[in-house]
Formats: C-alpha cells, structure tokens, sequence
C-alpha cells in the first residue's frame, strides 16, 4: 500500500508531468538526431543518392508540419494525456521500424513517424504543463520541459555515432527502445489523469465552473473576492450606467455562495467617503 500511495502522491503532483515531458521531449529528439551519424551507413547499404538522403531527413518536418492540425484536433477531443499514450505507440513503431529497416522505404516511414511523433509530444506535453501551472510559474515550468528537447539534440548525434560503431545501425535503437521502455512507465504512472486535471484547474471536462453576477451600484472604486479568485471584470460601465458585469472563476466555491466585497464611493464629489456594501449571493 506504501508504494501505491506513493506512486498516488507522485501522480497529483504536477512537478512529476514537467519530469515526465521532459523526459519525452528528451527521447524524442535523441532519436531525430541519432540517425545523423547512421546515414553513411545506410548510404552504403541501401546505395542511397543525395538525393535520397535529402528526402529521408525532410520527411520528418514535413510529417510535423502536416500532423500538426490533426494532432491538436485529437488533442482537443481525448486529452492531452491520452494523446502523449498515443505517441508513445508512434515512437516505439518508429523505432522498430529503423532497427529492422529492410529498404529505403522503411527508413522514410521511421522518420515520417518520427515527425508525428514530436508533433504530438510538443503538442500535448507543453499543453498539459500550462494546464497544471498558473500563469507565474508557468514559464520556469515550460522551460524545464525544454531542456529535455535540448539534451537530446545534444547527445543524440553522439550517442548514436557511439552505438553503431560498436553494433553498426541497429544497436542506437536497441537502446532507444529501452527508454522508451522506461518513459512508457513514467507516461502511464506519473501523467495525471483528467480527474487530478479537473482537481488542479478547477474545471470539469465541459470548461470552467462560471458563476455570474451582477451588482448594482453608483461608482466602483474596488471590487474584491474574499479568496482573491476574481479573474474577469467585464469593463463596459457606461458613464451613465449603474450596473457592472463580471465573472467568477470559483473550483472552490462554484456553484455555491459567493462572498463579494464591493467598495462603492456614494459621494460622487467626496472621493475620501467610502460605503461598504457586502453582497451575499
């Protein structure tokens, strides 16, 4: 039960979805940049123009570029949680296909896959981050997350030219494989599901929990919540108007009682008289 709990507290955690997206965005581009020194070995095997080895590094971009509409529709619809499960499918197919390349073609389809791969990693690992961090820590967070995409660019190329000196062209994705092994683990233990999502952004799966209201009143000076979770005034009071619009974005509270303290200045030639008005909803 203590591992459990504990795997429980690493779940609800949002530090552990920042690891687990760097960790992704890590392998990721590991893999794009392991094939680098691969290639004049596959130019020796499959006797590839220059032409040919173009059009294998191209296929990637071009998959990212192409998916990259799709992989936000299906992002949108089944969660960003479900989507990086389903990179992960994409990336260990990539990888097997590279390892076991019988033809030109396949190295074209490994890389191609590759493209959809990151497409959806970067997607929705940076996706699911913003989701978990309000807006002051969101920036540190997300540029944690890079740093994965950076290490891997940087010891992709060297990794894979280590490698395949020691065991020619399939032995990098032997190891690409056990990592993924690894990052399939963190993805399906320390991702965190939509109930802990709707836990942490106070929303349920249909959006947030609006509460409106509207009060009457001769001149805002200042308009608080108790809990300061006030997020929108709608800031269309006319001169001549004496009712203001605006909403509360509550996972506490809504859609229950509201304590609003509205400060209102009565005396429109002495600013210094203040009213306080509680309004209970």
């Amino acid at each position: 039960m203590g591992l459990l709990s504990f795997l429980a507290s690493l779940r609800t955690n949002p530090n552990s979805a920042v690891a687990v997206v760097a960790f992704a965005l890590f392998i990721d581009y590991l893999m794009v940049l392991m094939v680098v020194p691969l290639v004049p070995l596959y130019k020796e095997m499959f006797s590839l123009s220059a032409l040919q080895i173009s059009i294998l590094f191209v296929s990637k971009s071009v998959a990212s570029i192409v998916s990259s509409p799709v992989v936000g529709w299906i992002a949108d619809k089944l969660g960003n949680r479900t989507q990086m499960m389903i990179a992960l499918i994409a990336l260990s197919a990539s990888t097997v296909c590279f390892a076991i390349a019988p033809s030109y073609i396949w190295l074209v389809a490994a890389r191609s896959m590759q493209g959809v791969t990151s497409a959806m990693n970067m997607t929705s690992g940076l996706a699911l981050i913003s989701e978990l961090f309000p807006s002051t820590v969101r920036g540190s967070k997300l540029s944690i997350a890079m740093m994965g995409m950076s290490l891997g660019v940087l010891f992709g190329a060297p990794l894979g030219g280590l490698f395949a000196s020691f065991g020619g062209p399939r032995l990098p994705f032997l190891f690409a494989a056990v990592l993924i092994f690894f990052d399939a683990i963190a993805r399906f233990l320390l991702l965190p599901s939509a109930k802990t999502l709707a836990q942490h952004q106070g929303m349920d799966q249909s959006g947030p929990k609006t509460t409106e209201k509207s009060i009457e009143m001769d001149q805002v000076v200042d308009l608080s919540l108790t809990n300061d979770k006030l997020v929108s005034v709608s800031d269309s009071l006319q001169p001549d108007l004496t009712t203001k619009e605006f909403m509360i974005h509550d996972p506490e509270k809504a859609p229950q009682s509201l304590e609003v303290v509205v400060v209102v200045d009565h005396s429109h030639d002495d600013p210094d008289h203040h009213h306080h008005h509680h309004h209970h909803s």
